[in-house]
């Protein structure tokens, strides 16, 4: 557990109180207050979360990387070659219109 699950749980306990408080004070914005800060102490213990299941996978390429930086280079070119030439024919309606071969003819 990070410093972030942590703290999104602390924040959405305090959401909780405020909206208890709020419950017994009949204050809506105080309610409002508590009902934002529960959702950003859940969305934070989440991003924490993630970042705890994504923890292996970076170590693990991090160490590959300091083992062979140039199998890692070569491998990040190849993502990077097929990312552009996938994008490369985006923002088109079709296929693109074929090549004219020959002489052109002069308007008149």
């Amino acid at each position: 557990m990070n410093e972030q699950r942590i703290d999104g749980a602390a924040q959405e306990l305090k959401g909780g109180a405020k909206q208890a408080v709020a419950e017994l004070t009949g204050d809506e914005s105080l309610r409002a207050e508590g009902a934002v800060d529960r959702i950003s102490g859940t969305a934070s213990q989440a991003i924490g979360a993630a970042r705890d299941a994504a923890a292996p996978v970076i170590d693990k390429a991090r160490s590959l990387t300091r083992r062979k930086p140039w199998a890692v280079a070569a491998l990040l070119g190849v993502v990077g070659m097929a990312v552009i030439g996938s994008l490369r024919g985006r923002g088109k309606a079709g296929p693109a219109a074929p090549a004219r071969r020959g002489r052109s003819r002069a308007k008149s």
